[in-house]
């Protein structure tokens, strides 16, 4: 056929997520090198839950388990829920919110393209209402010891070396209210620019990845740029720990 139309074969839901999963890459490479292997164990709990619960919800309605077990979208979910959690996490944690994501956010629903909600966004909304100190506490960069880190996902959280505290927008909310502490701004302010490089490469890896997601029609450019902000003017951009 040399004249349009053309008839595009529709690409499978295996295919998508395993582009989806490949477009993450970039984003975790960077993650281990400025924090350390902790995101890696996280990835494989959430991964391993997610499978377990994905094949007991499916058992349980009766569906076959090769087919929507195996395309990918249990392990996209678990990867997201990892990238927005903590890295140093207790692992319970991470199994928690991975099984309430797969087993209510998204089987209770009806399935794949039946879930009005992202089932990874709704775990990380009942965890962080649930356990806002433990979904507070990150990695310094470059505290990449992983024998500490390890300790801190599965047991000894006294040897933690990492932030415990508000997120600076919340912190932002408060001082405002109170006039005798708007100094307390610049520190906020202050806190931005130390910790804003790791993560800067860590958005960088996923742009990378966005842009390999739009090179192969996965999705669009519309919604990004929809969703895409600048800083505020006088304030600049604040990033939650």
């Amino acid at each position: 056929m040399n004249n349009s139309p053309y008839t595009l074969k529709p690409a499978s839901v295996q295919s998508v997520m395993l582009r989806v999963l490949l477009a993450l890459l970039p984003g975790i490479g960077a993650y281990v090198w400025f924090f350390g292997a902790a995101i890696l164990v996280q990835i494989a709990l959430a991964s391993l839950t997610a499978l377990a619960a994905e094949a007991a919800m499916l058992a349980l309605r009766g569906k076959p388990l090769r087919p929507f077990l195996g395309d990918g979208s249990a392990l996209v979910t678990a990867w997201l829920i990892v990238l927005t959690f903590p890295s140093i996490a207790p692992w319970w944690l991470t199994v928690l919110g991975t099984l309430l994501a797969i087993v209510v956010a998204k089987h209770l629903y009806g399935g794949l393209g039946q879930n009005p909600f992202n089932p990874a966004m709704v775990a990380f909304a009942l965890m962080i209402v649930a356990y806002p100190l433990l979904m507070s506490q990150w990695p310094k960069v470059g505290a990449t010891d992983f024998a500490v880190q390890w300790d801190a996902i599965f047991g000894n959280r006294q040897l933690l070396d990492a932030m415990t505290m508000a997120t600076p927008l919340d912190a932002l909310r408060t001082v405002l209210r109170d006039p005798e502490q708007r100094a307390m701004i610049g520190g906020i302010l202050g806190l931005r620019q130390r910790r804003r490089r790791g993560w800067e490469w860590i958005a960088a890896g996923y742009f990378l990845g966005g842009l390999y997601l739009l090179q192969q029609r996965i999705i669009t450019w519309h919604l990004p740029v929809a969703l895409s902000r600048g800083p505020v003017r006088g304030v600049g951009r604040i990033r939650p720990l």
